[in-house]
């Protein structure tokens, strides 16, 4: 399982969903990651990859991902693109400066525990916490 910040996610896909608020994306991406957490019970092994793991080294993560599959070798890391998901950040930052800031700090208040749960803060999109989600099998 692949897992991206959930606002950076939400300002991703905004484009294609203008008329549904932050609030409701963000919504959204908790509930369905809530139910990929259920699935994943369901199975007999998961690995769950951070996207800003993989993004910010590549390499590591990349051989982890090759180790848990059991494939020889190693996996080509030097076509991962990281432009788009500065821009999100970027736009981000920006709306907590700008007039959008009672609403963004709002969000923050709203999902910052759910995020945490996932090892995200809303509050500081760089913050990771890898171990923080627990998956148990059964």
């Amino acid at each position: 399982m692949i897992l991206r910040h959930p606002m950076v996610v939400t300002l991703a896909i905004r484009k294609w969903a203008k008329r549904q608020s932050l609030t409701s994306l963000l919504s959204h991406w908790f509930a369905c990651h809530e139910l990929m957490l259920l699935d994943a019970r369901r199975l007999g092994s998961v690995q769950v990859v951070y996207y800003e793991a993989l993004r910010d080294d590549p390499e590591r993560v990349l051989a982890e991902i090759a180790s848990f599959l059991n494939l020889p070798g190693q996996l080509d890391a030097s076509a991962f693109d990281v432009r788009y998901d500065k821009r999100y950040r970027e736009m981000w930052a920006s709306m907590n400066r700008g007039l959008r800031g009672p609403y963004a700090r709002y969000i923050v208040r709203r999902f910052d525990d759910q995020a945490r749960d996932f090892g995200y803060s809303m509050a500081d999109l760089d913050s990771l916490e890898e171990n923080a989600l627990k998956i148990s099998m059964g």
